[in-house]
């Protein structure tokens, strides 16, 4: 029980570290974007599909680590 426990902390820390600061991103930029002048709108949403990009990515590699092989 102490490992699973001990395990299931670390997933937590994981996904909070990595894929919770993806998604903050993502809010932010999209927020910015929904606020921003037509000349930087390109910027914004290049940095927010790039979080997304790295969010799919963390998702995969999270879900592989749970349940392998992939």
């Amino acid at each position: 029980m102490r490992s699973q426990d001990e395990e299931h902390r670390r997933i937590a820390r994981n996904l909070h570290d990595s894929l919770g600061q993806y998604l903050a991103s993502i809010k932010m930029n999209l927020e910015l974007l929904s606020h921003s002048d037509a000349q930087n709108k390109d910027e914004v949403l290049a940095s927010a599909l790039k979080s997304v990009d790295q969010s799919i990515a963390e998702t995969r590699t999270v879900s592989c680590l749970l349940h392998p092989p992939c």
